[in-house]
């Protein structure tokens, strides 16, 4: 394993982890008990997001994913080009209360680009 992930709380126990290979793993834990030495009451059946919004972004080849609940996939929604080397890291800014949505991208290349999107159907 490269790097791993949370989710948003919102969305529920959901980890991200990208390995050497290539590949994605998300894992989604569905446990409605609360455990000893929790940090927060679990959530309450029928509250969470719904699966459309459930996106991330990976490194290496720059693209953000989108889950589709009709497919229970995860499919490539957009690239992002502009490194000229491998991307190394990248984090997604919760967007609570901003006007935009924010990534910035960590390149071997020795830039860090910031990706802005105005609203989830712009470019």
């Amino acid at each position: 394993m490269n790097s791993i992930s949370w989710a948003p709380h919102e969305l529920g126990a959901i980890l991200a982890c990208a390995s050497s290979n290539g590949k994605i793993s998300v894992l989604t834990f569905n446990d409605d008990a609360t455990h000893p030495g929790s940090l927060i009451l679990p959530q309450q059946p029928g509250t969470h997001q719904p699966s459309a919004f459930k996106k991330l972004v990976s490194a290496g080849c720059d693209k953000i994913w989108c889950f589709r609940e009709e497919t229970r996939s995860w499919v490539e929604e957009e690239k992002l080009e502009g490194h000229t080397d491998w991307v190394r890291d990248v984090a997604w800014a919760p967007n609570i209360g901003l006007p935009r949505s924010y990534i910035a991208t960590a390149s071997q290349d020795k830039t860090v680009l910031i990706w802005t999107k105005d609203s989830p159907t712009a470019p």
